[in-house]
């Protein structure tokens, strides 16, 4: 039902920053959820902790922000039924066409990233029955988008996906999902999205994963890889919070 997203990440100036966030929430999301094929609308914020950004995040490679973007504050993603959909009509050519607010309220955008995604393959989690399939992702998520610099890279992260990542996903507590997609449009050549109940349990079950993960290629899978066969785009991967539609508590 949602095998496609388009995928934005972005930075926003403080100043202006209240006044997108009411356009955005309030207007400009509404209208595109109606879109044909549209099927959800989701709005992240950033919630990468201290503990990541001193681990995780000084271990992978980076590309030159020229080529991707820079922006790590909100991701916004966009699911449809089918990725044609983002193509005919473009859906990156008619945001680029708005004028008037809409103009000046996407203009506010600063360094977006910009891709579009296929779903590959996916993994359900014991809290699955907390999302309705083909509605809004969890209220917390966590993202990364990467390429490998080589066919050995790929295979080995393909292998371990299957073999030791998903696998824990379907067990772990408080996850929902994992997707894992192919990039149509721009720099990644894969992005994995994992859902969580909250940020809590991502925190308490998944992240220390993660920060295991940094201190070295673990046994299995990518024991063989040096680390820098990886390169991840600027700010992945990316834990968030949903803040539209909001989190019913």
């Amino acid at each position: 039902m949602d095998k496609a997203i388009w995928a934005l990440w972005y930075d926003l100036p403080d100043d202006r920053t209240e006044h997108y966030l009411a356009w955005l929430h309030g207007d400009y999301l509404p209208r595109l959820k109606q879109r044909p094929g549209i099927t959800w609308v989701a709005h992240y914020k950033n919630a990468t902790s201290p503990a990541m950004l001193g681990s995780v995040h000084r271990r992978f490679s980076r590309p030159p922000a020229a080529e991707t973007g820079s922006g790590t504050q909100y991701v916004l993603l966009t699911g449809a039924v089918d990725p044609l959909l983002f193509f005919a009509p473009s859906v990156l050519d008619e945001e680029a066409a708005r004028t008037g607010l809409d103009r000046e309220m996407l203009d506010l955008r600063i360094g977006p990233q910009s891709y579009l995604f296929n779903e590959t393959y996916r993994v359900n989690g014991p809290e699955l029955r907390l999302r309705v399939p083909g509605t809004t992702p969890g209220p917390a998520i966590q993202m990364g988008m990467l390429r490998m610099k080589s066919v050995e890279a790929q295979h080995a992260v393909g292998k371990w996906y299957a073999n030791s990542r998903l696998p824990l996903i379907a067990g772990m507590p408080g996850a929902i999902c994992a997707r894992v997609y192919s990039c149509l449009c721009g720099w990644p050549e894969i992005a994995v999205l994992y859902e969580f109940e909250s940020i809590e349990a991502r925190a308490r079950e998944f992240e220390p994963q993660e920060t295991a993960l940094a201190k070295g290629p673990p046994a299995g899978e990518l024991h063989q890889l040096p680390m820098d066969a990886l390169v991840h785009a600027p700010g992945s991967p990316m834990p968030a919070i949903r803040i539209w539609p909001p989190v019913e508590h």
